[in-house]
């Protein structure tokens, strides 16, 4: 996790996460962002053949996760980020293989910005 203030009041919290797909949809990042006025999600599949699937769920309580994003399948190569304003508690990004026994490598960023103080 890399924390960025830039004295203004202004402050950046960037978390990544890579790795490799399985079959099943696997939490490959969830990450606290109450403190954030907006958090920028971003999904690669950094993979050279296959495709990846994802969805991206917010939580207020901690348990019960609401689907920001609808499953999504991204080629090989093919990228993908949003912006969110919503109040969430945690961000939850899964990933899985889009096809099964036919895995991918992948890159998970969020990044969440206080926004200024004062």
């Amino acid at each position: 996790m890399v924390i960025i203030d830039n004295g203004y009041g202004v402050v950046t919290v960037k978390e990544t996460t890579t790795g490799t797909t399985t079959d099943a949809y696997v939490a490959v990042q969830e990450t606290d962002v109450a403190a954030f006025r907006t958090t920028i999600h971003y999904v690669k599949n950094t993979g050279g053949a296959n495709g990846l699937k994802y969805k991206i769920e917010g939580t207020i309580d901690g348990s019960n996760y609401e689907e920001l994003k609808t499953e999504t399948t991204l080629a090989s190569g093919v990228d993908y980020f949003e912006t969110d304003t919503d109040a969430w508690d945690s961000i939850k990004i899964s990933v899985k293989a889009a096809v099964g026994a036919s895995q991918t490598t992948y890159s998970v960023t969020v990044k969440g910005i206080t926004g200024p103080t004062g």
